[in-house]
């Protein structure tokens, strides 16, 4: 706790006039943890220690992260595209391509409906959102098809809708109809899997907006209030969902679900060591490759490459194995945090090379969102935020849904014509 608070510290004192903001990653991120650290150094409702190596995996990739960002921030007033194409961006107009926007957003309504239907049978039952959400989570279908509408289409169809209209309500054309499709798009998913993470994110990005506004732009008083009542929705709706769905305290839950990473973080790296496993990017990374190989085994009949699927086997381990975090049997799952992959590829050089890396390249793209701040450079690094936010659950990277949202944001939701030149 004392190394996340001296770093937070070290961030808030050299960042300086837009940069010290809650929206610098930096920042975020050493906070975020300070808060973890000192929540687990507290053993509440029995909560289990953590060994000195898990504290130090901890601490070599909290300040590997940032010292990525601080030589990341060293050149922020220096452009390293030094090509043509620097010149020529500068000369682009990006907007966003509604028509896509709405199908993506009709495909996620008409999905998730199903599960908004099942839900609805639940409650209608008397069911708690505790009791649906487990549900969903043992619910398992092997179909070719539907993995591929879930986990390639549906999902990061959803995760990139999210970012894309709160962009487009602060900085794009206000599109009311996006907007409003977007929102039913997260109510289905909150209410069909009991999730609260769709309601985080909208929180996190209307933050975000909020904070990329200019002094001049935050003049108008009562056009902020009508900005403000979204956020203050999100935040109440997420506060709704969390008090429906435990069957204990909410602060209990709230508790382990901040202290608890590394407690999961300890015990599954101590199983990789045991197993002797090292993935060498595979495990962080799974995400990038996944939609290829999936694609490629489904259709020619073909095995995973035996790193590879050694490296899916143990991720979904975390995910589907409940391990003991606490007195009195309660046990969690999936809270590893992103060190945890980093020292599954590569151990202590993985968490250290690897933070450093991630820390580098998300200040970077901070700092392009903020000299240049259009739709495209913003929504990208809202994307690269929310990963980055949650990343003391999983390595954002390792998720195939988080990685395609970025690819079809970039290709597809956002277009790009000559300034001047309006679609």
């Amino acid at each position: 706790m004392v190394v996340a608070t001296i770093l937070f510290i070290i961030s808030l004192f050299i960042a300086k006039g837009r940069y010290r903001s809650y929206a610098n990653p930096a920042i975020m991120f050493s906070f975020l943890w300070m808060i973890i650290l000192f929540l687990d150094s507290k053993l509440f409702f029995g909560l289990r220690e953590v060994s000195d190596k898990a504290e130090i995996i901890i601490v070599q990739g909290l300040v590997a992260f940032m010292i990525g960002s601080l030589v990341a921030a060293l050149f922020d007033n220096y452009d390293f595209a030094i090509t043509n194409e620097s010149r020529i961006a500068k000369n682009v107009h990006y907007h966003f391509n509604y028509t896509f926007l709405y199908i993506a957003s009709l495909i996620c309504i008409v999905f998730f409906l199903k599960n908004g239907f099942i839900s609805l049978i639940y409650v209608l039952k008397g069911a708690s959102l505790d009791a649906i959400r487990t549900a969903v989570q043992s619910s398992t279908d092997g179909n070719f098809v539907n993995n591929i509408l879930t986990n390639f289409v549906a999902w990061p169809f959803s995760y990139m809708l999210e970012a894309v209209a709160v962009v487009d309500y602060f900085f794009g054309k206000k599109d009311k109809k996006l907007f409003r499709l977007t929102l039913i798009v997260i109510f289905l998913r909150v209410f069909g899997d009991a999730g609260r993470t769709p309601l985080m994110d909208f929180a996190i990005y209307m933050l975000l907006g909020i904070a990329y506004l200019t002094k001049k732009e935050r003049k108008n008083i009562l056009e902020q209030i009508k900005k403000f009542k979204y956020l203050i929705l999100g935040i109440l709706l997420l506060v709704i969902a969390t008090i429906s769905r435990s069957s204990t305290t909410v602060w209990r839950q709230l508790y382990f679900y901040f202290a608890m990473p590394p407690v999961l973080l300890d015990q599954w790296s101590e199983q990789v060591s045991f197993n002797g496993l090292i993935t060498y990017g595979l495990t962080s990374f799974n995400g990038v490759l996944f939609p290829i190989l999936y694609i490629v085994k489904n259709l020619l009949g073909l095995e995973y490459p035996l790193l590879f699927q050694q490296s899916y086997d143990v991720i979904s381990s975390t995910v589907s194995n409940w391990l003991p975090i606490a007195s009195g049997r309660t046990a969690a799952n999936a809270y590893v945090s992103m060190f945890w992959y980093f020292y599954t590829d590569a151990r202590m050089y993985g968490v250290i090379i690897l933070s450093f890396i991630y820390g580098y390249c998300i200040r970077r793209y901070y700092n392009r969102s903020l000299l240049n701040r259009n739709i495209r450079n913003v929504s990208l690094y809202f994307l690269l935020y929310q990963g980055l936010f949650f990343s003391f659950i999983r390595f954002p990277f390792s998720k195939a849904y988080y990685v395609l949202a970025i690819i079809y944001t970039i290709c597809f939701a956002i277009s790009k014509s000559a300034k001047g030149v309006e679609e």
